[in-house]
């Protein structure tokens, strides 16, 4: 129903299969999308991501066919792909710490180093999408580095709900898999050497079925994991599907479906430096709140 003059696609990941069906049907709606883009616009996408890279393909097979005509098609990641792009950002990896990560992004041989005022080398990604569509829209190089340099953050991505005795508790809306596996490298990196603690709670029926394995993978990641209920949304429940298809598969994970009893047992098992991380689509968020009372109960002495 858009018809952008520029649009970014950062991934091209199969998700609300509940609504689409099949992987390819997701797919082609990302496609579909694409051609909405006015006639001499811009298309920017991350070439890392093998859905996106799928998509610039078939949109150099079929161009004759497309409803967008004239469109540029820009690129970025941390590797150069081979893909006719009419503009390419490459991404070189300088430095992250538990609070920053930097790099050069080199448009055309000219670099330009940024720096983002949190981890995460998925937050770096995301940055150069941001790099691409600001140039588009009249900004220098240095003015779109100055602003993502003082950028804060959004509401539930790596979100600081407070600290108590010395822990962190951090919220985030992650509730795919591959968030989920990136949100846990950039907790790691921001806990230092303190542990990962995370309450997640699965969104969807459908989406805890489809992706079960793969949150297992991806929550291992932590060093201790509580799973509660799934957050139903939209959803009736789907029979045998509970939170126990994604503890099953994993070694370091426990089902405990009342989601304020799993945010007690986290705040009462955490020592200072470690970080707890809230994490789900669903009312998860609520719970940071509880943790932080029982975090500032135990350590008020």
């Amino acid at each position: 129903n858009y018809r952008p003059q520029v649009a970014i696609i950062t991934n091209i990941e199969p998700d609300h299969l509940d609504n689409y069906g099949s992987p390819e049907k997701f797919a082609e709606a990302f496609f579909d999308f694409s051609n909405c883009i006015k006639p001499g616009g811009t298309l920017i996408v991350c070439t890392d991501d093998p859905g996106c890279r799928q998509l610039v393909e078939r949109w150099e097979s079929s161009r004759s066919d497309c409803a967008a005509p004239g469109i540029r098609i820009l690129g970025y990641g941390v590797e150069e792909p081979a893909l006719n792009l009419d503009e390419f950002c490459l991404i070189k990896p300088l430095a992250e710490d538990p609070t920053s990560v930097s790099a050069q992004f080199i448009v055309a041989g000219k670099a330009t180093t940024v720096r983002l005022p949190m981890p995460g080398q998925h937050n770096l990604l995301n940055a150069a999408a941001v790099f691409l569509g600001a140039q588009i829209a009249g900004f220098s190089a240095p003015e779109i580095a100055g602003a993502l340099g003082d950028f804060e953050g959004t509401a539930r991505r790596f979100e600081t709900k407070g600290e108590a005795g010395q822990i962190r508790v951090i919220d985030d809306y992650a509730h795919h898999p591959t968030e989920v596996e990136a949100l846990m490298h950039q907790a790691r990196e921001a806990a230092g050497g303190g542990r990962v603690l995370v309450l997640f709670q699965p969104h969807l029926y459908s989406r805890t079925r489809n992706f079960a394995s793969r949150f297992a993978q991806a929550l291992d990641l932590a060093d201790q994991v509580v799973v509660c209920d799934i957050f139903r949304a939209r959803e009736d429940p789907i029979a045998g599907v509970t939170s126990h298809l994604i503890t099953d598969k994993m070694r370091r994970g426990s089902y405990l479906g009342d989601r304020d009893e799993a945010a007690r047992v986290l705040a009462n098992t955490a020592e200072p430096g470690d970080l707890i991380l809230t994490v789900g689509a669903g009312d998860v968020t609520a719970a940071g709140g509880l943790i932080l009372e029982i975090l500032a109960s135990r350590f008020a002495q």
